[in-house]
């Protein structure tokens, strides 16, 4: 998931608290609130049941949590959203008498919470869960992959390779040109047919299997569409692989783990490892990063890898902040953050279990002290004034970053930020990203309860969220060249015209390397 950002200026709430002393940013809205009190977490422990009065007390509770805390509040508004009918709705449910008044499963209230809300949140970064039961607020896109191959050939597709005896080699296929998926593997200008799903972040399933009706010669014929398994090994924190030609990066995760982890030291050390590679790599003519399973946490490192690996110089903080972007037509910083009391205990409390505590402190201090005596829900808009230009590209290579279903948050961040560096020396391989993008700065919540845990958004991302390019909430990036894990190798190889990958990669396949 994505946690607080502690540096870099594109998604920084820290930074945000920093600019706001300098008056960089406008007040959108002021609104008196109820002060709560707030029991902030950094691990969340959920119970298995509770009692009817209890849930009265925790739904009463949620809905000050959406009204107070979440930066997505007013899109599920304007989506529908009445907090008294979602209240009316829930308590109706469970005043039934099917149910033990005493014992209530917290399962079964994650379950009437998601769908009592799914409707009107569209937010892959924002979860609830019980002691079994979890869900994201939004729908996924996952392709189905059928096992035949067509070539394009003067604007007509005609098959090459088919697993079904009633369509064979040298048929037009005939459908939707959305059912076609560009699959270097198998050859040039040859694409894999299949299907885009979407399905309920409840069928978190890794195995689907349909079966559809596909036009072949101007008829339809049934054809056996899949997913395909996503990668097991995740566990290589960092790796480092290279060619002659040919540098290879893969990294698990972007999440620093807390100050008291055994690994965090050893986390530190692969994150410098990584942005020291920008230039030790940039007389490369390819560098892949592979981001499969990689469902995001810190965007500095991809930030300041990236922008090094353009400059050939490792960027200083203070560059990395001070730095646009070539070429910036619209202003992707434009960053709308939410602030109240549980927000900046939350925040507070999070930044204590990092051992940062020192820097974020002095940055809300003045809201914590304010609201203890006028307590308000506050919404800054924070805007970038940064004017100096990052100047002219030094890679002259190709920059390849491997995605799959759950490449996810800083993930994507880093990829709009390599396709806005990189431009058509950016590709994509793998399977389409999450989609989590347009909301961030995400802080743990459990109700007093603990009948639900939820991880909450806090800032929005404007012009990400409401970009035609950008919009990818559960859609995600979708690859330039697509492939699923088996074919990944090949895939690389035919992109990169480099035969020693298979070498060097072999078992890419099974994970990262």
């Amino acid at each position: 998931m994505k946690k607080l950002i502690i540096l870099f200026l594109l998604l920084s709430f820290c930074l945000f608290y920093t600019f706001s002393q300098q008056d960089q940013y406008e007040i959108i809205s002021e609104q008196k609130i109820e002060y709560r009190d707030v029991n902030s977490v950094y691990y969340h422990s959920p119970t298995s049941v509770v009692s009817y009065q209890q849930i009265v007390e925790d739904i009463d509770n949620l809905k000050y949590l959406l009204k107070t805390c979440y930066a997505g509040y007013e899109d599920a508004l304007a989506r529908g959203l009445d907090l008294e009918k979602f209240e009316q709705n829930i308590l109706s449910e469970f005043s039934n008498s099917i149910y033990d008044r005493n014992s209530i499963s917290t399962d079964k209230i994650c379950d009437v919470v998601y769908n009592e809300l799914k409707n009107f949140i569209i937010d892959s970064h924002f979860t609830l869960y019980s002691l079994n039961s979890h869900y994201s607020l939004c729908t996924r896109n996952r392709i189905l992959y059928s096992n035949i191959y067509v070539r394009e050939k003067n604007g007509k597709y005609f098959v090459v390779e088919s697993d079904i005896p009633e369509i064979k080699k040298k048929s037009e296929f005939t459908g939707s040109k959305e059912n076609l998926f560009l699959y270097p593997a198998k050859g040039k200008n040859i694409f894999r047919v299949g299907f885009t799903k979407t399905i309920e972040s409840s069928a978190e399933n890794d195995y689907i299997e349909n079966e559809i009706e596909l036009s072949f010669n101007n008829e339809n014929k049934k054809v056996l569409i899949k997913t395909y398994d996503s990668i097991k090994n995740t566990k290589i924190f960092f790796g480092k692989q290279e060619t002659k030609d040919t540098g290879y990066l893969s990294l698990s995760t972007f999440d620093l783990p807390d100050v008291k982890s055994n690994f965090r030291k050893y986390a530190e050390r692969s994150f410098e490892k990584y942005i020291n590679s920008s230039v030790e790599l940039n007389n490369k003519k390819n560098v892949i990063i592979d981001l499969r399973g990689n469902s995001g946490g810190n965007n500095y490192y991809s930030n300041k890898f990236l922008s090094s690996l353009y400059t050939n110089k490792i960027l200083s903080d203070s560059e990395l902040q001070k730095t646009k972007l070539p070429k910036d037509e619209v202003n992707y910083t434009e960053v709308y953050n939410y602030s109240s009391p549980w927000i900046v205990a939350t925040m507070n409390n999070y930044f204590l279990q990092m051992g940062m505590a020192d820097f974020i402190f002095p940055y809300i201090q003045s809201d914590m002290e304010n609201f203890k005596t006028e307590p308000k829900k506050i919404i800054r808009k924070w805007i970038d004034t940064s004017s100096e230009y990052i100047g002219e590209c030094n890679f002259a290579g190709k920059v390849i970053i491997i995605t799959d279903r759950n490449s996810a948050s800083s993930s994507e961040d880093t990829i709009q930020l390599a396709k806005r560096l990189f431009g058509k020396n950016c590709y994509l391989v793998g399977e389409n990203s999450k989609g989590c993008f347009s909301y961030g700065n995400i802080l743990p919540y459990q109700l007093p309860n603990k009948s639900l845990c939820l991880y909450v958004p806090s800032s929005i991302f404007m012009n990400y969220a409401n970009s035609e390019y950008y919009n990818i909430e559960g859609i995600g990036f979708t690859p330039d060249y697509w492939s699923t894990n088996e074919d990944l190798l090949e895939t690389l190889v035919a992109i990169t015209g480099d035969k020693s990958l298979r070498k060097v990669l072999h078992g890419i396949e099974v994970g990262l390397k």
